[in-house]
């Protein structure tokens, strides 16, 4: 199965910095959002942010849905730097 980089940083952050061959809802959209974008509850999920923060409220968050294979991957910047590989 696929990995899915999952960026909950905000739309502004994203143009500054852009992490490719993600997908991006932004922390407080993810209620909305999740559902539709990643239907796969047994997907590996990596998801990440800015610094982190974020990126493990979102995990806690998946995890209370069911998600099953969900990691904090830390920041934008180590999710490029994983594209590299």
């Amino acid at each position: 199965m696929k990995k899915i980089g999952l960026d909950v940083r905000n739309a502004e952050e994203v143009l500054d910095n852009p992490a490719p061959q993600s997908v991006n809802i932004p922390l407080g959209r993810l209620p909305d959002e999740i559902e539709s974008q990643v239907p796969n509850k047994d997907s590996e999920v990596l998801i990440f942010c800015e610094k982190g923060g974020r990126a493990e409220k979102a995990k806690d968050y998946l995890e209370s849905l069911g998600y099953k294979k969900v990691e904090n991957f830390g920041t934008w910047r180590d999710w490029n730097e994983s594209l590299k590989k």
